[in-house]
């Protein structure tokens, strides 16, 4: 990873605490590779918030989803009765999936519109 001293302004909103201290974020030693990638470390982070953040509205989305499903193995229920009796068992906390996709959008519709993946590969080099 290249680390760099400054920070582009818009990617201070990805660099959170639990992003930077992330052991999914630390590289192993090169090995055996020939060939290593260069990241830039803010652009890699960014990256890595993205994927945390949409992995939270899926799961959330998924709770639903199983929660219906279940419902439908147990009793003879439309999707639309399902899906009400799930909003209903998991509370007025959960989120309404079309809720969860158009959060998921404004991240990845933000993310890109940023630019950030095009910053990501600061270069590449030979191990040996």
């Amino acid at each position: 990873m290249k680390k760099s001293k400054t920070t582009v302004k818009h990617l201070t909103k990805y660099l959170t605490k639990q992003v930077i201290q992330s052991p999914f974020n630390k590289f192993p030693p090169a090995g055996n590779c020939k060939k290593i990638l260069f990241f830039n470390e803010k652009y890699f982070l960014s990256l890595s918030w993205i994927i945390e953040e949409l992995g939270k509205i899926k799961d959330s989305a998924l709770k639903v989803i199983m929660l219906k499903e279940a419902l439908q193995s147990n009793a003879a229920l439309t999707d639309k009765n399902a899906f009400d009796k799930a909003y209903q068992l998991l509370g007025s906390k959960q989120i309404k999936i079309s809720t969860l996709l158009k959060k998921a959008e404004g991240i990845y519709k933000l993310y890109f519109k940023e630019h950030n993946l095009e910053h990501l590969i600061y270069g590449i080099s030979n191990t040996k």
